[in-house]
C-alpha cells in the first residue's frame, strides 16, 4: 500500500499548540549518560567497579547502582554483560532464529532457550513469528 504524501501547508498546526512544543520528560539526566558510556566503553575490571564508576563521576557507590537499577526497570538497560568475540573462543557460527510461538507460551519457550549459554539476543516480536534470538556454535 502507498501512503500519499501529506500537503501540510492545507494543515493548521495551531490546533495542535502545546503537543507540537511540549518536550518530553528526558528518561536519562547527563550522569546517566556518563555512567552508561563508561560501561559501554571501558567496565573498570576492578574489585568494586561501582564504587570506581563512581568515583569517576563525584558519586557514591550506591547513588550509581541506584541509578543503574532505575535505567533497567525502565528499559534503558537490558543487561551489563561482555561483548565477546567469538571467534577468538572457537565459535565460529551465527545464525538467526525466528520461532512461531503462541503468546501464551512464550515465557516457557523462552525459558527453554536461555537454558542454551549459545543462546543471546532473545526476545519478543509481535508478529507472526514472535520469539527471535541468534545461536553460536563451532560450525552449523
Amino acid at each position: 500500500m502507498i501512503t500519499p504524501k501529506l500537503n501540510w501547508s492545507n494543515v493548521n498546526l495551531t490546533a495542535f499548540g502545546e503537543i507540537l512544543t511540549a518536550q518530553p520528560r528526558p528518561l536519562t539526566d547527563e550522569t546517566d549518560r556518563k555512567i552508561l558510556q563508561i560501561l559501554q566503553d571501558n567496565f573498570p575490571l576492578v574489585e568494586q567497579p561501582y564504587e570506581h564508576l563512581a568515583q569517576q563521576l563525584n558519586l557514591n557507590e550506591t547513588q550509581v547502582i541506584e541509578r543503574l537499577t532505575r535505567l533497567s526497570q525502565q528499559g534503558i538497560t537490558r543487561k551489563i554483560g561482555a561483548v565477546i568475540d567469538i571467534t577468538k573462543i572457537g565459535l565460529n557460527a551465527t545464525t538467526l532464529i525466528a520461532a512461531k510461538v503462541p503468546p501464551e507460551r512464550i515465557d516457557v519457550v523462552a525459558d527453554v532457550i536461555n537454558q542454551y549459554p549459545q543462546a543471546s539476543h532473545n526476545y519478543q516480536r509481535e508478529n507472526e513469528y514472535s520469539v527471535w534470538f541468534t545461536l553460536k556454535a563451532n560450525n552449523l
